[in-house]
């Protein structure tokens, strides 16, 4: 199976405190985004729940929270 590269940027903090937990799990970073990309395929969906919360979006962003 042929593969292919994924690049993208993130806080360098986030992907210091995400490896850390993943380490801790006996996973890579890239691992676990492999395994997030297949169970989002089978799933036809993101795998988890994704809520918004009580805070007011920062404005220009066209999000709305219910009332």
């Amino acid at each position: 199976m042929a593969s292919t590269l994924i690049q993208f940027r993130i806080e360098k903090d986030e992907k210091q405190r995400s490896s850390q937990i993943l380490e801790t799990m006996g996973l890579s970073l890239p691992a676990y985004l492999r395994i997030c990309m297949i169970r989002l395929n089978k799933e036809k969906g993101i795998p988890f729940s994704m809520k918004l919360d009580d805070r007011i979006p920062e404005e220009g962003t066209g999000i709305e929270l219910p009332s």
